[in-house]
């Protein structure tokens, strides 16, 4: 399993980041990747070693998305959830983290490797 480069969600305004702010399109900052400035480069790669980690536990499979708290200073991982079907909303950042890619993966290459492993596994289940 590949983690993309992860995304922060930042609240616009008050002390708790709101439902509307999280999931409905037009609202809500989602940084992608998040700057330096709020989680170094070593704290980014160790929380996505985990995700990889936690993704592999858990057994995933083709795409899915780990929604999670970041200690930014180590790393270190807190799972709120785990969608193994995620939704593609206008909300959605999963397009945004392949394009962070290092190279960045466009939309037609991310759509058809998911195409592609959802055939591997079809033919490999049959």
């Amino acid at each position: 399993m590949h983690s993309l480069s992860p995304s922060i969600t930042v609240k616009e305004s008050g002390d708790i980041l709101s439902l509307e702010e999280k999931f409905q399109g037009g609202t809500g900052i989602n940084l992608t990747p998040p700057p330096s400035l709020i989680i170094s480069h070593e704290a980014l790669q160790k929380c996505k070693q985990n995700m990889e980690m936690i993704a592999n536990t858990l057994e995933l499979e083709g795409f899915s998305r780990i929604d999670a708290f970041v200690n930014v200073d180590s790393g270190e991982v807190l799972v709120i959830e785990v969608n193994t079907v995620p939704g593609m909303t206008p909300s959605t950042v999963l397009i945004h983290q392949a394009l962070a890619e290092e190279p960045p993966m466009y939309p037609h290459q991310f759509f058809r490797t998911l195409l592609d492993l959802a055939s591997e596994r079809t033919i490999y289940i049959s």
